[in-house]
């Protein structure tokens, strides 16, 4: 019988954390759901607490292992490949899953059966303050639209999406033919979910979006994104600026005559990722100027909007220091374009 859902789940470096992450998917599981763990050639204890989940759940849970450390987007695809379930939910392996997720999505996919389902998130940390809990941790929205209703409407979908910014795989689960169409992870590029999120959003036919935290996102020093060596940091800068590249072309197929809003929504979620490259790699390099240019063209080749006409748009928004600072970071890379055609 086919599994009615997949939780797929890579893991490396983080057996501090992994069996606190399965121990709160595991009791919720059905008879319908399978878990499949991936062990990316990870150098602690990783596997063996793998092994020791598979005792435990022979039926539902499988193993896999790369001998070869291959990263986060390869390891995915290999889950990918080896998925049987009709739905599929990537899961981070140091993230937490709350109580009654897993119930909520089943009642929600038996009643209305929508290709993509949306839920939102609360951020982990070992200590919270006030200041943590004003900042709105506690609940982080992945959607901005209408909640709790099937809907067909996929510019809606694509709007919401980018309005709120939140590109997480793992707060959406998705019917696994969407992913059948040639969907991968892009292998060795970090900010891998901004690549895939919207163009997953753009095969779905159908979404419900669910305003209840189901995953804990853990926050750690030790994760992915926290690596702050000056190479890694001019990586993160490449591929965050270059994320959408591409994109914009699949949507003229599929939505060729759009919204302003949402041409507004998808060119400023794209100049925030200018914005954090920007600042990468200034931060990196002594002598920037080229970068910025690069990262400056790929804003450009990301968006439908005319730049003036987007700092006009945020002025509009009454996001004035929003627009002031896309317009210094602008001014910075244009600024390094005229110096080094000078220099030239």
């Amino acid at each position: 019988m086919t599994p009615w859902l997949s939780i797929l789940i890579p893991a490396y470096k983080v057996a501090d954390y992994l069996n606190e992450c399965l121990a709160s998917i595991m009791p919720q599981l059905d008879s319908g759901c399978e878990v499949l763990l991936l062990d990316d050639a990870s150098p602690d204890n990783c596997y063996a607490i793998m092994q020791h989940w598979l005792q435990q759940y022979p039926g539902q849970l499988r193993v896999f292992r790369h001998e070869h450390n291959q990263g986060l987007s390869a390891a995915r695809n290999t889950l990918l490949q080896h998925a049987c379930g009709d739905y599929l939910w990537f899961f981070d392996s140091d993230d937490v899953m709350t109580s009654g997720a897993i119930g909520q999505l089943k009642s929600i996919l038996t009643t209305h059966a929508p290709d993509l389902v949306l839920c939102d998130f609360e951020l982990l940390r070992s200590k919270r303050s006030l200041k943590h809990y004003l900042r709105g941790e506690h609940h982080r929205s992945s959607f901005h639209g209408i909640k709790q209703q099937l809907c067909t409407d996929k510019e809606a979908l694509i709007a919401g999406l980018f309005a709120a910014g939140q590109m997480h795989i793992w707060s959406k689960v998705s019917r696994r033919s969407l992913w059948q169409q040639g969907l991968l992870f892009p292998v060795g590029r970090y900010f891998e979910d901004i690549h895939v999120s919207p163009k997953l959003a753009l095969n779905a036919a159908s979404y419900y979006y669910q305003p209840a935290t189901w995953v804990k996102y853990r926050q750690r020093a030790g994760s992915i994104l926290s690596n702050k060596t000056p190479a890694m940091q001019q990586k993160k800068a490449t591929d965050l600026a270059e994320a959408l590249l591409g994109f914009e072309s699949s949507l003229q197929q599929i939505l060729p005559h759009r919204q302003a809003r949402t041409n507004f929504y998808i060119s400023y979620f794209c100049s925030r990722n200018f914005i954090g490259a920007c600042k990468a790699t200034t931060a990196s390099q002594e002598a920037p100027n080229q970068q910025l240019q690069q990262n400056l063209a790929a804003l450009k080749a990301s968006i439908a909007m005319p730049l003036p006409a987007l700092l006009l748009a945020c002025c509009r928004q009454g996001w004035l220091v929003r627009a002031l600072k896309l317009g210094y970071w602008l001014h910075k890379a244009q600024g390094s374009a005229r110096n080094t055609a000078w220099q030239h």
